[in-house]
């Protein structure tokens, strides 16, 4: 089916292109992108910086980014009067998107990431009854942190407000200064600020003011999500999250997210006297469980003829990224490879052979997972959700247990000794969507929206 009425299309989302490049800022890029060349007319909303500045009010640019139109907006949410409320309720950001989309219009808005722009951006979506999508990237709707990984590196599965403020705390920059060399427990200082909660001059303290936030986090959110016409999720285990937290079964749509895959060549296996060369792609932080990596890769025996090549940007946790280099100097076949530009990516894999998916926390189908299978490589990753429905333990990919060096080093030393595995891994490896079909059925999507707001039939050829 072919329409012929071109749409104003928003993306929203925490954060965007150039600076940033993860699964969620590229998906939705290359989506534009796509609906562009569809005859659309696309704009991007998204946050540059939230922890920069004098205040939390809000300075905006606007420019342009490979053709597409990127309205950028800077704060400080260190400064605003309620740091907690506003990470999911900013009214700031709320007020300033109204003016946006009174400027421009749009027929539909599709967001893909509520962080670091919060619920709130939903209020102006309802009072102007504009069609909304949201693409559920990450579990930010259930955990103020998004991945479910406790402060003391345990998997948690709901958000409970003692152990949410535990975990807030714990990310302080003062609590990993001082507090955590002192021995101080984040869980314990969570007891004593709901403890000194009750007392009078304390309610200025913006975790004492954050209880009440995060008490109240999880109604706001799902009372706000009723305004999204449709919450796509890429996984079924996301999918019961939502289901589970009462929204509408009709609303909730399982799909996964497209790629471009015309920048991801099929992968050809090198000589097998040369040796095999593992990967690792991503952010250089502890929840992604790059140091379980290194320390598996090292415990294999020196005899084994194999490389690892580290690619990740290892600015957002300097103190994480010196840790685990220092960890992996002393082992020469161990490359740390920076970062690269989206475009770059293809020819990255080419010289990987198995990439590597250690996280240590709850994902939700990473992006990476799905492009090394569209250049036929087998994954070997962590037994979490969100790894484990895309990674099919001997079939596309080894599995093993979460945070378990041990049982990854395994893994690796069997693709060493055994020389049918890796071939029979890569037979199975599964076709991936690609992103002009993605945009097809998205498209197909944003019409009935469209056309059920307006209860007006698009021109159809």
């Amino acid at each position: 089916m072919t329409y012929l009425i071109s749409m104003k299309i928003i993306y929203a989302l925490h954060r965007f292109l150039p600076r940033f490049f993860s699964g969620t800022e590229t998906y939705t890029y290359y989506l534009a992108k796509e609906m562009e060349r569809r005859g659309h007319e696309v704009q991007i909303f998204c946050a540059e910086e939230v922890n920069k500045g004098t205040d939390c009010r809000i300075t905006a640019q606007s420019d342009i980014y490979n053709g597409l139109r990127v309205h950028r907006i800077n704060f400080n949410r260190k400064k605003a009067a309620d740091i907690i409320r506003f990470s999911y309720d900013n009214p700031i950001i709320s007020d300033y998107f109204e003016s946006l989309l009174s400027a421009i219009q749009p027929d539909l808005i599709h967001i893909t990431s509520f962080l670091n722009l919060s619920m709130a951006i939903l209020d102006p979506i309802k009072r102007g009854a504009i069609p909304t999508v949201f693409t559920a990237t990450d579990y930010w709707c259930f955990c103020p942190k998004t991945n479910f990984l406790d402060f003391d590196g345990r998997l948690c599965t709901t958000a409970d407000v003692k152990r949410c403020l535990a975990c807030l705390i714990s990310s302080s920059p003062l609590f990993e200064r001082v507090m955590k060399k002192l021995r101080v427990s984040s869980l314990g200082l969570a007891k004593l600020f709901m403890v000194l909660g009750w007392l009078p001059g304390t309610k200025k303290n913006p975790y004492i003011k954050g209880i009440k936030a995060l008490e109240e986090r999880t109604h706001v959110i799902l009372e706000k999500l009723k305004y999204v016409d449709l919450i796509i999720t890429p996984t079924p285990n996301l999918q019961k999250f939502f289901l589970t937290a009462g929204l509408l079964p009709e609303k909730i749509l399982f799909s996964e997210n497209g790629l471009n895959v015309k920048r991801l060549k099929k992968h050809n296996y090198h000589l097998s006297e040369n040796p095999l060369r593992f990967g690792y792609i991503g952010l250089l932080a502890q929840l992604k469980g790059v140091d379980v990596l290194i320390r598996a890769f090292t415990n294999l025996p020196s005899s084994n003829h194999a490389s690892l090549s580290i690619y990740g940007d290892d600015s957002h946790f300097p103190h994480y990224a010196q840790k685990v280099k220092k960890l992996a100097q002393k082992n020469p076949a161990i490359f740390f490879l920076g970062t690269f530009h989206p475009d770059k990516l293809g020819e990255k894999l080419a010289d990987i052979d198995v990439l590597i998916v250690p996280s240590v926390c709850y994902e939700n189908a990473p992006t990476v997972i799905s492009e090394a299978f569209a250049a036929g490589i087998p994954v070997v990753g962590s037994d979490v959700p969100g790894i484990s429905c895309l990674v099919k333990d001997e079939v596309n990919g080894l599995l093993f247990a979460r945070g378990d060096e041990q049982a990854l080093t395994r893994c690796l030393a069997r693709l060493l000794q055994e020389p049918d595995l890796l071939p029979r891994l890569r037979k199975n490896v599964p076709e991936v969507k690609s992103i002009q079909e993605n945009g097809h059925e998205l498209e197909e999507i944003y019409y009935k929206l469209i056309k059920k707001q307006t209860k007006i039939a698009p021109t159809m050829t």
